[in-house]
């Protein structure tokens, strides 16, 4: 099916050695099959996303555990699926990411300011310099930035930028949020992080005495 739609595949039997020549090279996905999604295979997708940080990381695992399954979304893995899946619904997948691809520009994180998130490499973007976010921080930036500099509540990120996993909780949005704050900050954008109290987060423009209002901002509410 994936074949007739124009897309090519390599078969790998094992991950690739130190120094082995990387196949992934030249290529836009990446399928990881395993019999469990355990943390060798997290491994394999951190350093897939550290090499090639545009390539799509699909882990295919038939017996899998939820906390192994967010284990690779952690490590940078784009999608998970469980085999048997309908050759139909892979490539409907690998469409929808032709199609993201196609519209892969960086994306403002608040009107009229020059910070971009790439959301495909996962980088913070300002005046010519970068920096690097994991999935999950990019994946909070991308809600506070649809949410146009409204509050966004905590239990709002939980649900619709990490969904609900098992093992984050309302303390676990202030800690990523904290994290992504300070990569905004050393990256010198001119994007912050406001806290706003009893309501939740939202995006805001630094001003020219940013380096105060930041350090408040840093206060969990």
């Amino acid at each position: 099916m994936a074949e007739a739609e124009g897309y090519t595949f390599e078969l790998v039997p094992d991950a690739p050695e130190e120094g082995a020549p990387n196949v992934a090279v030249g290529r836009d996905v990446a399928v990881i099959a395993a019999a469990t999604a355990g943390p060798a295979v997290a491994d394999e997708v951190a350093m897939l996303r550290a090499r090639h940080p545009k390539l799509y990381v699909i882990v295919a695992a038939a017996a899998d555990d939820l906390e192994d399954r967010l284990a690779c979304y952690e490590a940078g893995a784009d999608d998970c699926l469980a085999p048997p899946f309908a050759p139909r619904e892979f490539a409907a997948k690998l469409a929808a990411l032709r199609r993201r691809r196609a519209a892969g520009d960086p994306i403002p994180l608040l009107a009229g300011c020059v910070a971009r998130l790439d959301v495909g490499a996962l980088l913070l973007r300002a005046e010519g310099r970068s920096r690097s976010v994991t999935k999950r921080e990019a994946d909070l930036l991308v809600l506070l930035a649809r949410s146009a500099g409204t509050p966004v509540a905590r239990e709002d990120v939980l649900r619709k930028a990490w969904g609900a996993a098992a093992r984050m909780t309302p303390n676990s949005v202030d800690v990523y949020v904290g994290y992504a704050r300070r990569k905004l900050e050393l990256l010198g954008a001119d994007v912050t992080i406001e806290t706003v109290r009893g309501v939740g987060f939202r995006l805001a423009a630094r001003t020219a005495h940013a380096t105060g209002s930041v350090s408040r901002s840093d206060r969990s509410s």
